[in-house]
């Protein structure tokens, strides 16, 4: 009966220590809307088109490619995948029995009053053994070759869940991967359309220092006449001269561009090829950004928080199945001898098959840290994909807004630089006429350059809306 209430303790002990917390639920995240302000909604968006499909340039194709080689960012995520994977192949090879062929010899001199001293003196006296089973009592050596095994049997899901975890890693640092990569694209893209604006920009200050020139020259030519004066001249001189000090600033500008883009084709101050006229392409604009629905299959950064958040769910409930008896098998097969001569012998073949089951009593401190840790780190998992969702879906309402307003702002500043450019006729006719003064002729001007300068800045800033859009639909990884 003693022995019984022993028996029952330890049976009690035991299951207090094996005894799993709950997991705790995951709140619901917010539904997305069922459209994006817009009338563009279709299913089939530009979120589908290949980068190549989608930028018809070939010279931003080119540095596209480039980009694809040799960019930092992107080589570092290639590593990261690779080491993901690594990670997989240890947590799969977890479930594998382990296997090891180890190769031992030792010696050791047993003292006279030691239980093994004793042991082997007195089996040297026994009549049971042959002359080649005797014992040296001064030093006794050990010789072991042969192969160890050892096995945890996965009862409760411990290293399977683990295994999971270890995948959905892998997947969120592939889907990194592609994130980079449109992060990448859509970057390149930028700055290639920012330069052709800054080329356009240096393009229509130099077509007004021509302009600008011919009007000094002209008014040099009143003032020989007597029909203007020093200060007229000095008024034009110095509108010249502030266009010219413009170009001077595009110049610069259109260095540290390209400086940019070098950078992330990973080249060193390598001239930048560019076409002149795509950035007025009108079948660009003409884009569908498709559901909301339609981001968690196509966003990376989405797909991604959504893997590593069943990345965190695998580890809680691994976590979890560590409070429970875990059982393992240990064997080994050897040849083992006291006496190197006879370690081949088929009679110094040893073997061992032995199992057994471990509950945890004394490390629940340890499992419920681990546990905590775990579930704390799905709840944030759980936070970074509800964030990375409504981001998408901000990026993507807040960039289509801004091409259908810059279409807009477009649409009426190149009716202004129309308006403005029949103005410097109209003025330079006036002044030249005597109905005018010359500082007509030079505010006239100056309103058309502003006018020029921000009708291309908007054609800009369409191109640059544009690449946001394929980018925040999740364009550019296919």
């Amino acid at each position: 009966m003693k022995y019984i209430s022993y028996l029952f303790s330890i049976i009690i002990v035991v299951f207090w220590g094996c005894k799993t917390p709950q997991i705790a639920t995951l709140p619901t995240a917010p539904s997305l809307p069922e459209s994006f302000d817009s009338n563009q909604d279709t299913a089939s968006n530009i979120s589908q088109l290949p980068w190549k499909t989608f930028f018809p340039d070939t010279s931003l194709c080119q540095l596209i490619d480039t980009a694809l080689i040799y960019n930092p960012d992107l080589l570092i995520a290639n590593q990261k995948i690779q080491i993901t994977g690594v990670y997989l192949q240890m947590a799969k090879g977890a479930l594998l029995p382990s296997l090891t062929f180890d190769v031992n010899a030792s010696g050791t001199h047993y003292g006279k009053y030691t239980m093994d001293g004793v042991g082997n003196y007195d089996t040297n006296l026994s009549d049971n053994i042959t002359d080649n089973q005797k014992i040296n009592e001064q030093f006794s050596p050990n010789y072991w070759l042969g192969f160890n095994s050892s096995w945890e049997a996965d009862l409760w899901g411990k290293l399977r869940n683990k295994k999971k975890a270890e995948l959905s890693k892998y997947l969120a640092s592939s889907e990194g991967k592609n994130l980079v990569q449109t992060i990448l694209i859509s970057q390149v893209a930028g700055l290639y359309y920012t330069l052709q604006g800054l080329d356009k920009e240096k393009n229509i200050l130099e077509q007004n220092e021509v302009l600008q020139q011919t009007a000094l020259d002209n008014v040099k030519a009143l003032m020989d006449g007597g029909r203007a004066t020093q200060l007229a001249i000095q008024q034009f001189q110095g509108q010249l001269l502030n266009t010219q000090a413009s170009q001077t600033t595009i110049d610069q500008k259109i260095k540290a561009t390209e400086n940019q883009l070098n950078t992330l084709i990973g080249t060193f101050g390598k001239k930048i090829d560019r076409d002149t006229t795509f950035l007025q392409n009108e079948k660009m604009q003409q884009i569908n950004i498709g559901f909301p629905s339609e981001l968690l299959q196509n966003r990376p950064d989405i797909k991604s928080a959504l893997y590593s958040l069943e990345s965190a769910k695998a580890n809680v409930k691994s976590a979890k199945a560590a409070f429970l008896p875990s059982f393992k098998i240990d064997a080994f097969a050897a040849f083992n001898a006291f006496n190197g001569t006879f370690l081949f012998n088929g009679k110094s073949i040893a073997y061992s098959l032995a199992g057994g089951l471990s509950a945890p009593i004394f490390l629940k401190n340890q499992l419920k840290a681990n546990f905590n840790i775990a579930t704390a780190e799905q709840q944030t998992a759980f936070y970074e994909f509800q964030k990375s969702t409504l981001n998408a879906y901000q990026e993507v309402a807040t960039s289509f807004n801004n091409l259908e307003t810059n279409k807009k702002i477009m649409s009426q500043k190149s009716q202004e630089v129309k308006a403005l450019q029949d103005g410097v006729i109209s003025a330079n006719d006036l002044y030249f006429g005597g109905y005018a003064g010359y500082l007509e002729i030079i505010s006239a001007q100056k309103s058309m350059l502003q006018a020029q300068l921000e009708l291309v800045n908007k054609q800009k800033d369409i191109m640059l809306s544009i690449v946001d859009i394929y980018r925040s639909v999740g364009g550019g990884w296919k």
